[in-house]
């Protein structure tokens, strides 16, 4: 079966510059995955009008893994903050479809797993990392946050399981909302989150 990681990104990010973590994720697919193909999936936001397009963006998202779906591709998904957001829409919008891992890295959804989907996902494995000194999920875990439509997943791990789907939350001394993506930590990071290929069972129904 064919094989695909789409990496999603949160606010601030200027689509198309190849520093971005999400390109430099597809490299790095491309380089050390040979059995996979790679994409990313860009957008700007900002944290003021982040609310307002998140649907949009989780509509253009579905569209895409939808796309590799109805080929018969597996889809692998790492996204980062206000990208698992996107994710959750995209994967209601498809109606959860069966996918290989879903990775969520600093992720500024709500910590309850009926809330932010994560019991609905149908996956091989669902790793979440948690920066222990992530101020931006203090923040998030504020009346400002939660009024800007952040939550704090990232911040506190997944309440409220009832998946039978395996769930790996790796906490990450010192680090911050977006060490992951230093360079240092990168290699790390991305040969967890992006696996290497095994065999995966279809869900049937």
């Amino acid at each position: 079966m064919q094989r695909v990681a789409i990496h999603v990104c949160g606010i601030f990010t200027k689509p198309g510059d190849t520093s971005n973590w999400t390109s430099r994720a597809v490299t790095w697919t491309h380089l050390n995955r040979p059995d996979h193909r790679a994409e990313s999936f860009e957008y700007f936001t900002d944290a003021l009008s982040r609310g307002a397009v998140t649907a949009y963006r989780g509509s253009k998202l579905a569209k895409k893994i939808g796309y590799y779906l109805d080929a018969g591709w597996m889809v692998d998904i790492v996204a980062h903050s206000n990208g698992a957001n996107v994710v959750r829409l995209a994967l209601d919008e498809l109606g959860w479809p069966k996918l290989g891992q879903v990775s969520l890295i600093s992720p500024a959804c709500p910590e309850d797993c009926d809330a932010n989907g994560i019991n609905m996902i149908q996956a091989d494995l669902i790793s979440i990392h948690i920066g222990t000194a992530d101020m931006a999920m203090v923040i998030a875990d504020t009346l400002i946050g939660h009024a800007l439509g952040f939550d704090d997943l990232g911040r506190r791990g997944p309440q409220n399981v009832k998946t039978n789907v395996p769930i790996q939350v790796v906490r990450h001394d010192g680090w911050g909302h977006s060490t992951a993506f230093d360079a240092e930590n990168f290699h790390d990071v991305m040969s967890v989150v992006v696996p290497e290929s095994r065999t995966t069972t279809p869900v049937s129904g």
